[in-house]
């Protein structure tokens, strides 16, 4: 089966079993869950709170089976998953994490580097290329950069003017 992660377990939350988790992306998609994969085991959601804060990634979730506080930490820094068939669709211009990494990434054309890592900051997400000559390369995930992205071909052409004014090289 193939599985969308959609966060990751952070610590136990209080002393009955609930668990604290930080969304990957829209915390809202938590709220219509009946069942999520913890490493492979399937556990269905028994309740689950969103934190309102808007700029909070938080979900707390209780799941069936996991009641006690010692249960939910040994749950601690597992990727919580779904199937992909159960997602929703993205938007335009949105994309799994999984999906980008290992892209190769070319400017006007030209091969470029390989996307090795996301960091995901809040304004824009940043990537991280590394060059043919294990340079790293930062860039943040803006369309005025892009000029096309491929997930078939596992590709993301960049306009390398827009690429030389924002991307920052690690010496």
């Amino acid at each position: 089966m193939d599985l969308l992660e959609i966060g990751k377990v952070v610590k136990a939350q209080g002393i009955k079993g609930e668990i604290k988790i930080i969304a990957s992306s829209d915390k809202q998609r938590f709220a219509t869950l009946g069942q999520v994969y913890l490493r492979d085991r399937l556990y269905e959601v028994a309740s689950i709170r969103i934190d309102g804060a808007k700029q909070s990634r938080a979900v707390f979730a209780k799941l069936k089976g996991i009641d006690t506080r010692t249960q939910a930490e040994q749950l601690a820094n597992q990727a919580v998953s779904i199937p992909k068939s159960l997602d929703e669709p993205c938007d335009e211009f949105e994309y799994y994490v999984a999906d980008l990494l290992g892209c190769q990434v070319f400017l006007d054309g030209c091969k470029y580097g390989t996307l090795i890592d996301i960091g995901q900051y809040g304004a824009a997400d940043v990537h991280c290329v590394q060059t043919a000559d294990g340079h790293l390369v930062r860039y943040p995930f803006l369309k005025i950069l892009i000029d096309k992205i491929d997930i078939g071909d596992k590709t993301i052409h960049l306009k390398k003017q827009a690429f030389d004014k924002v991307c920052v090289q690690d010496e």
